[in-house]
Order: structure tokens, then C-alpha cells, then sequence
């Protein structure tokens, strides 16, 4: 077989080689059995060496495996999570021309070659989720070539990368905070929790968080944020960490505009941001379907539906004057309250209602904002509003500034009478007045600048200037209103100590305050003297019913006295054949007059009967019954008319176990028919319940021949 020596052929024979030339290769190549040497050969590995670590890098393919090695990786893992990340810092790149190139060609539709231009754009499309890195990476460049030949495209371009980068960094920096903020309060739960199971997963992710300290890579620090926040709710560790994440807040408004000189075409519809002076202010509204309160009605009148207008500021600063002119501006759309925000951002656009643009900060705004605009006024949902003009806004600010700065001359001179109002600075809204008597006359001034203040707050009074100066120094009241002499000593001591304040316009003359405390004086007087005539005519219309009552009274007795008279003989005689009987039934044979003579309370009364054989079982003893009329008349039966009657019964008891009298009132009705000498339909119940008496009375359409209505 070739082998020189015994030795090599039992070593041979033993790893199960074929022949002396695969031992040899084999022992070359480090291998000492024939099956490994095989599978190495096989794969095209010619050391065992580059096998084992074949074998333990986790790759299936071999060429893969060099072709990784030769880039520095020893495993798989790290190859493809490389990979990995190149693919998708290339979908990244390719979606973000994708999207500069649209947002770019929608503004100049004009573009020469705008066909070139979407054919190669729409076959990078299709590359973004199926394309390998190198496909990606060919296609961006060539429509980046493509674009780049399009003049502004270049200034455009850069003002979009410059905002990306500012925002990756904005968020880099807004993960980091949270992460150090986590780190801090993770720290702090471990020292007091050193027994805690929890303790062991904390303190390796504290560790990872130590070692991703200096890094400025976003993925990064983004599957860190993600692995706190997993770690933390799977050990229920939320409520027992005390995170004061103050950075996000430090954060939060680290964002820089960049400039931008992209160059857009000026069409109909977008002129109005990109034509003209640049210091001009455009005001604008929101078109669409989305708009909080805006709406264009049928007949074509602005309304604003929600009585308040949600308002965007951009280059325009926010006071007080300001609001107050929004205010008159909006109040014949129905307008009572603005939100006004200087923070609109691209995406949120729809959600106000108005929009005043400085042109100048437009025009240098982040391309994204410019582009969320121009394409809302090139779809006609953003348009130029008419109905308000910002010169307009502006001359009427103006003139308050001019009128605010007269008061404060005349004031200080000591030449202006009446009373007036300054305007401080500070976070309480309440509205702080000096007035000796009358203060109605000062509610609609009073309300004037509190508009004019911007606020709502309560209002207090105070007796003299100087408790309300010392609420003014203590930064107790937004408005302070009195007359002149208080504004001028209060303005002269707020200059003194170095106290931002401002005049309002508003003011209430000397003679006009005069003239209105006259007028309400007035109208007081005539609202005494028309109440004074209301009580007086009140009380004559009631001693007018009072007569007419006791007039009706009298009329009603002497009718009711004359049908007694008429009627007492029959009712009485009806009246006697229910006493016998009810004597009988209740105080037995022995009570009664005439024993045979009366009706039979038994039969006709069976529950009032039942009641008075009960009485002695409860310790009562009937001593007397009494029986009055309560009604008597004619009823209906069955078209002939028959007498009928309502007799009281009252039974008086004595309990000698209880030491105590009691009476029980009832009330018995029938109908008496003479001439069959019978007595029909019998009623009986409790004296309180007299609804069911008179149900009982309407059924026979009874006729009272006792009772005077």
C-alpha cells in the first residue's frame, strides 16, 4: 500500500484510510481520521484546523465562510447581523431619496426629466424590501445622479440631510438621557435592595448599560432602551423605581432649523408663502376635512363650529395684544376662545384651524415643514383666508400700543381721570381691583382688560391700594384695576423696583364712569319702584281672593245649610237603619235601640264585621260607635234613580291591659232601593281612604244632596 514504516500503516489501518497517499494528505493537513479528512476534502477545507473553526462559526457554506473570514468575521452571528445592518442602513438611505425626490417633484412638477427620473425611482421601489445590498446601493446612485442634475435639487438635498441629522442626533441624544435616567434610577433601587432575586438580571444590565456609555451609534442605543424597558417589566420593577427622567425635557427642544435655499416652483396657489416681501405674515386656513372647528358654510360664510379657533403661529411671537385682536378677529365666525401654539410641526397641520406665516421664517424653515404647507395649498386644503388681513391685526395692535402709551403719559402727568388698568407679568390670572363704591359701573371695563390680558381669573376686591400693591409684589394678580391717582402711585413704585408692567388701552373716563353710576343709579330706582308696585298689586290681588273665598265660603255654607234642611228627614231616616245595625254588630243585641229593626252589617259589611269580632282576641272592647252622615244623594241604577248614602262610623274602644282608649274610623255606602226593598252594592273602607270612596261615588254617577260643591 506504500507505507514506509509499520507504524504509519497501523496508524492508517486504524483511522480508517484507503491509502498511503490520503494518510499522507491527511497528515498534512493535521487530520487523524480518514472520515474527517473526507468531510474536510469534501467541502474543500485543507487543514483541520480551518475545519474546527468551520464547524464552530455556525455557516453552512463554506465559500461564505472564507469569504467572511476574509472580512474579519470568525462566526456567522456576526457576519449576518453586519449584513444586516448594512441591508438596512441601504433600505434607509434608498427610502429617504425616495422620499426627498417626491416631496422635491411634487413642488416642481416641471422637472425635464422628470420621466427618467420616476422610472428609475420606481425600480428602486421595487428593490427597497426584496434587493440586496449591492442592488440597492447601484440603484440609489444612479437616481441620485439623476436628481442631482435637476437644478436646486443639490441646496434641497442638503437642507433634507441636514434636518435628518439633526433629528438622529435629537433622538440619539433623547435616548441617551432616558438611558442614563434608567441607569441612575436602577443604581439607586440596587444599593437598598441587596437581597432582592431581582438583583442578579439588575446588576448585568446596569453592566450593559456601563459599556454603551460612549456610544453614538442609534441602534444601539436604541436595543438598550428596548432591553431596559423589557427587563424592567419583566421584573415588575416600575413602580419601585424612582426615574426623575429630566433629560427628555432638557432635551426637548434642542432641535436647529437649517436654513434653506431649495428652490420651489411658484405656482397659483402657493404665491402667497413664496412671493413677496419677506417680512410680510400670511394668514391662512384649514380647508379640509380634519379642521377642528373650521367650517366654510352652504352659503359660503366662514363658521367656526366649536365656538373656539385652534391657531398656528409661525415667526410670530405670542402676547397679549395679540390674542386680543385673534379674539375680535374671530367673534363674528362665532369665535369665543383661541388655543394659539408657535409649535406647529409637519404632521400636525390639520389639527389647527388658522395659520399666521411670517414669510421670512417659512422661506428658512426645515424643508419638511415648507413641504407639509406647499403641498396642503397645491391640494387646496390649506388656503389664504380673506376674512382676516394681518395688516389689519397689526394696525389695530398698533393702536393700542399707541393708545396703551397715551394713558401711561397722561397717567404719570397726573392730566388722565378715571380708572384704568396694568397689565403685569407672572403665572396668577386673577384680577385685582381698587374701587370705593359702585364697582357694577367697573364690570364691563374690568371685563375689557381682562380680555385684553388674556385672562379668566377671578376677580378681588380690595378695600385700599395698599393691600392690592402688596399682592402686585407678591405676584398675586394679573391685572391690577383702579383709578388714576392708585395706577400712578402703583406704576412709579413698580418702576422704582425694577417691575415689568404695561398700561391697558382700556379706560373708563372720569365722566363716563359718572354718567354710568347715574344711569345705574336710575335704573336701581326704577327697579325699586317696579317691584314696590308689584307687592302692592300682589297684595291687592290677594285680599281680593281672600274676599272671594269667603265669599264663595258663605255661598257654599248657606247652599249646603238649605239642602240639609230639603234632604235631613229621608237622609236621617237612612241614617237610622245603619245605626241600629252597626250597634248590633258591634256592641251586640244589647246595645241596639230596636233589636229587629236596621240593616244587616254582617252581610253587607263582612270586612268591617270581621274587624269587630277580632276586637276582643287583641284586648280591645267596643264601648261605643257613633254615626254621622258623610253623604247622601241620588245614583244611577240602571237608569233608575235611587237614593244612596255614605255614613262615618266611628267605634271608641277601651283596652283595660293597656290602660288606653282608641277610636277607628270607617266609612259604609250603599245604594237604598224602597221599592224592592233591598240594599244594593255596598262600599266600605277606612276613613283615609277616600279616593277609593270616591271611585265608588263616580261609578253611580252620584248626586250629592248633602255636600255643596
Amino acid at each position: 500500500m506504500g507505507f514506509l514504516t509499520q507504524r504509519d500503516y497501523d496508524a492508517a489501518v486504524s483511522g480508517g484510510f484507503r491509502s498511503s497517499d490520503e494518510y499522507r494528505r491527511a497528515q498534512t493537513g493535521g487530520f487523524a481520521a480518514a472520515n474527517e479528512y473526507r468531510d474536510a476534502v469534501q467541502l474543500g477545507i485543507q487543514t483541520r484546523a480551518e475545519l474546527v473553526a468551520y464547524r464552530a462559526s455556525g455557516f453552512s457554506d463554506p465559500d461564505t465562510y472564507r469569504d467572511a473570514k476574509q472580512e474579519g468575521f470568525a462566526d456567522k452571528a456576526s457576519y449576518d447581523k453586519t449584513q444586516a445592518q448594512k441591508l438596512k442602513a441601504a433600505r434607509a438611505a434608498a427610502t429617504a431619496l425616495l422620499s426627498a425626490a417626491e416631496t422635491f417633484l411634487k413642488l416642481n412638477p416641471q422637472t425635464s426629466n422628470l420621466v427618467e427620473i420616476a422610472g428609475q425611482a420606481a425600480a428602486l421601489n421595487a428593490q427597497v424590501q426584496t434587493g440586496s445590498t449591492d442592488a440597492l446601493s447601484s440603484s440609489t446612485l444612479r437616481l441620485t445622479n439623476l436628481l442631482m442634475a435637476v437644478p436646486g435639487y443639490a441646496n434641497f438635498s442638503a437642507s433634507r440631510d441636514n434636518e435628518r441629522a439633526a433629528a438622529i442626533e435629537k433622538q440619539k441624544a433623547e435616548i441617551f438621557a432616558e438611558l442614563q435616567a434608567d441607569r441612575l434610577a436602577l443604581k439607586h433601587w440596587m444599593s437598598s435592595h441587596l437581597t432582592s432575586p431581582k438583583l442578579p438580571e439588575v446588576v448585568e444590565e446596569v453592566k450593559a448599560l456601563d459599556q454603551i456609555s460612549d456610544t453614538n451609534d442609534l441602534d444601539t442605543l436604541a436595543d438598550a432602551r428596548e432591553g431596559v424597558r423589557a427587563m424592567i417589566a419583566r421584573q415588575a420593577l416600575a413602580d419601585e423605581l424612582d426615574t426623575s427622567k429630566t433629560a427628555n425635557g432638557q432635551s426637548a427642544n434642542d432641535t436647529s432649523q437649517v436654513g434653506n435655499n431649495a428652490a420651489y416652483a411658484v405656482t397659483a396657489l402657493n404665491k402667497a408663502l413664496l412671493s413677496g416681501p419677506l417680512e410680510d405674515v400670511v394668514v391662512l386656513y384649514n380647508a379640509g376635512p380634519k379642521a377642528p372647528s373650521m367650517l366654510r358654510t352652504i352659503s359660503g360664510q366662514f363658521s367656526l363650529t366649536k365656538n373656539q379657533a385652534w391657531i398656528c403661529l409661525l415667526g410670530l411671537e405670542r402676547t397679549s395684544a395679540l390674542d386680543r385682536t385673534l379674539l375680535e378677529a374671530i367673534d363674528p365666525m362665532g369665535g369665543q376662545a383661541i388655543n394659539v401654539s408657535t409649535d406647529c410641526r409637519a404632521n400636525e397641520l390639520e389639527n389647527a384651524d388658522l395659520f399666521l406665516v411670517q414669510r421670512k421664517t417659512f422661506l428658512e424653515a426645515p424643508p419638511t415643514l415648507q413641504a407639509a404647507y406647499l403641498e396642503a395649498m397645491e391640494a387646496k386644503t390649506i388656503r389664504v383666508f380673506d376674512p382676516i388681513r394681518f395688516e389689519d391685526i397689526k394696525a389695530r395692535i398698533e393702536s393700542d400700543q399707541a393708545l396703551a402709551s397715551k394713558v401711561a403719559e397722561e397717567v404719570s402727568s397726573g392730566t388722565r381721570e378715571g380708572f384704568g388698568g396694568i397689565v403685569l407679568a407672572g403665572s396668577s390670572d386673577r384680577i385685582c381691583t381698587v374701587v370705593e363704591d359702585n364697582a357694577t359701573v367697573h364690570e364691563a371695563t374690568i371685563g375689557k382688560i381682562a380680555d385684553f390680558a388674556g385672562t379668566s381669573g377671578s376677580t378681588v376686591s380690595y378695600p385700599a391700594i395698599d393691600k392690592a400693591y402688596e399682592d402686585v409684589r407678591h405676584e398675586q394678580c394679573r391685572v391690577l384695576y383702579a383709578s388714576a391717582a392708585d395706577l400712578k402711585a402703583t406704576s412709579e413704585a413698580l418702576s422704582r423696583d425694577g417691575v415689568q408692567f404695561a398700561f391697558s388701552p382700556v379706560w373708563l373716563g372720569k365722566n363716563d364712569a359718572d354718567a354710568a353710576a347715574a344711569k345705574l343709579d336710575a335704573a336701581r330706582q326704577e327697579a325699586t319702584k317696579a317691584a314696590e308696585a308689584k307687592r302692592v298689586a300682589a297684595d291687592e290681588e290677594k285680599k281680593i281672593a281672600a274676599q272671594r273665598e269667603a265669599d264663595e265660603r258663605n255661598s257654599r255654607a248657606a247652599r249646603q245649610a238649605d239642602l240639609r234642611q230639603k234632604n235631613g228627614p229621608a237622609a236621617t231616616a237612612l241614617l237610622n237603619l245603619f245605626s241600629d245595625g252597626l250597634k248590633r254588630t258591634v256592641l251586640g243585641p244589647a246595645g241596639s235601640v230596636n233589636p229587629t229593626s236596621g240593616i244587616d252589617v254582617d252581610t253587607l259589611f263582612p270586612d268591617f264585621a270581621e274587624w269587630t269580632a277580632g276586637l276582643s282576641n287583641d284586648n280591645w272592647k267596643p264601648t261605643e260607635v257613633a254615626s254621622e252622615i258623610r253623604d247622601y244623594g241620588t245614583v244611577n241604577w240602571k237608569g233608575r234613580s235611587l237614593d244612596g248614602i255614605v255614613v262615618k262610623a266611628t267605634v271608641k274602644m277601651a283596652s283595660a291591659e293597656r290602660g288606653q282608649y282608641k277610636d277607628e274610623c270607617f266609612l259604609l255606602a250603599a245604594v237604598m232601593d224602597g221599592e224592592f226593598q233591598m240594599v244594593r252594592d255596598p262600599y266600605e273602607s277606612r276613613c283615609t281612604d277616600t279616593e277609593a270612596s270616591n271611585h265608588w261615588a263616580v261609578g253611580h254617577e252620584f248626586k250629592s244632596l248633602w255636600v255643596a260643591n
